[in-house]
C-alpha cells in the first residue's frame, strides 16, 4: 500500500522498493504493524480521515491518515493514544 499524507492512498500491484535509511517514523510503523494483517478500513464520518486498523483486540494498532492541506500520519494503540506523528504541530495561542 502506498500512502501520501496529505494526498491519497491505494494499493500496488508490484512491492515498491524499501528505503536503505527510512525515517523514523517509518521505522516505529514497521516495529509495531510487523506481522499484523490489515482488517478494517473506515473514514470517520464525513471528514477526510481514514483510519487503517491492523491485528485483533488487545494487539491492535491504527493508523490514522489524514486527507487535507499537508495532511499527517498518526500512529496509535488498541486504545487511540497516539504513539508517533509523522508531523508534529506546536500550539501557539494567540492575543485577542
Amino acid at each position: 500500500m502506498l500512502i501520501e499524507s496529505g494526498i491519497r492512498f491505494h494499493t500496488l500491484f508490484e512491492d515498491e522498493e524499501k528505503n536503505d535509511d527510512p525515517s523514523y517514523f517509518t521505522k516505529k510503523m514497521r516495529k509495531h504493524l510487523k506481522k499484523k494483517k490489515l482488517k478494517n478500513i473506515e473514514q470517520l464520518g464525513v471528514e477526510r480521515a481514514v483510519v487503517f486498523t491492523f491485528g485483533y483486540e488487545d494487539n491492535k494498532t491504527h493508523i490514522i491518515l489524514e486527507l487535507y492541506a499537508q495532511g499527517n500520519l498518526i500512529l496509535t494503540d488498541k486504545d487511540h493514544r497516539v504513539i508517533q506523528t509523522l508531523r508534529q504541530f506546536k500550539y501557539t495561542e494567540t492575543a485577542q
